[in-house]
């Protein structure tokens, strides 16, 4: 068979295995379709297939939940994507994939400004409502906001206790996330890496890098600590991220259903806020026990105050509003020179 013909055959069933897993099923009364990256076995992902299950029980199976876990409709652009286009119905989403629909949403987990839970609580009180409004408007109707956690440092084959350590080392980035690069740009001689989330273990298994930032829970259950052996001591930031779904996905359910999916939901993501915390803060205390724990002195702290001013600098002239970012740094009690 030809090459190309084969390409397109190939191409062909792909696309009729995505209509076919995201059809509808004619016997539900109520079909709703969500993506995550979640693994299925993953924390998160037995919190969403928990209630899934609730959510069957409740309305006696009058909605019919399904969870698309792994990656299995594509990155979190692409799911923004699906749900833009009506191919998805909702989403679990990272602050950067709720970017999509607002980039200034990422305000919420400025590093070095947001890095303790007390401090997310304070900023999502204030700035959450008023991105609710924002998403509403494009049609994204958010069902509540949740934790990941704690984001640290993670290194493999040296630790870095400032800023300059990082010279000759590969750090990922997350694709269209944009403090990572500006930070790295700062330094002389780092080679960072633009990744997917889903990229990072094949990166890790590479030896391509050398150097992430994420939550002691994710990096986990994600199996990238047996790449890793130093951990920074001190969080620098917190992921946070909500779960979306359409306006008009909303607006056509029955009146009952809508009401009890929204009051499930919520009390779904309230319950599970401390517990998310919790392990995550268990996951650190055993990577702690396995790696070396980076701590800095409060004169290695200073460069790094000294860059953290010069990348909120011009995070501020362009990236995202300054009155945003002056509100959460007031928010969070730190004092910024713009």
């Amino acid at each position: 068979m030809a090459p190309l013909l084969l390409r397109r055959l190939c191409m062909l069933s792909a696309t009729l295995s995505l209509v076919l897993l995201l059809a509808p099923d004619a016997n539900a009364k109520t079909t709703l379709r969500f993506g995550t990256l979640a693994p299925k076995n993953s924390t998160w992902g037995k919190v969403f297939d928990a209630f899934r299950r609730a959510m069957d029980k409740k309305s006696s199976g009058e909605v019919d939940l399904r969870i698309y876990y792994n990656g299995v409709l594509g990155s979190e652009a692409s799911m923004a994507g699906k749900l833009r286009s009506g191919q998805i119905d909702g989403a679990t989403l990272s602050i950067l994939g709720l970017a999509h629909f607002d980039k200034t949403v990422m305000v919420m987990t400025l590093p070095w400004l947001v890095d303790s839970w007390d401090k997310v609580d304070r900023v999502r009180a204030d700035l959450g409502p008023q991105f609710e409004k924002e998403f509403k408007a494009k049609g994204i109707k958010v069902l509540g906001w949740g934790d990941i956690g704690l984001i640290y440092g993670f290194t493999r084959g040296h630790a870095v206790r400032v800023p300059g350590d990082l010279r000759g080392h590969t750090p990922m980035v997350l694709r269209g996330e944009p403090v990572g690069s500006a930070f790295f740009e700062q330094i002389p001689g780092v080679r960072p890496v633009p990744a997917e989330p889903m990229d990072i273990l094949n990166l890790l298994r590479a030896r391509t890098v050398d150097t992430i930032s994420a939550p002691a829970l994710v990096a986990e259950q994600l199996q990238w600590i047996p790449f890793l052996d130093h951990v920074s001591g001190q969080p620098i930031a917190c992921a946070i991220g909500a779960s979306v779904i359409r306006q008009e996905t909303m607006d056509n359910m029955p009146a009952d259903l809508r009401a009890m999916f929204l009051d499930l939901s919520q009390r779904v993501g309230r319950s599970q806020s401390k517990r998310i915390r919790q392990l995550d803060l268990e996951a650190y205390e055993r990577i702690k026990r396995r790696m070396t724990v980076v701590s800095v002195t409060p004169a290695e702290r200073k460069q790094w105050e000294k860059l953290v001013r010069v990348v909120l600098k011009r995070l501020a002239n362009g990236v995202y509003p300054r009155d945003m970012m002056e509100r959460v740094a007031t928010l969070t009690d730190n004092k910024v020179e713009w």
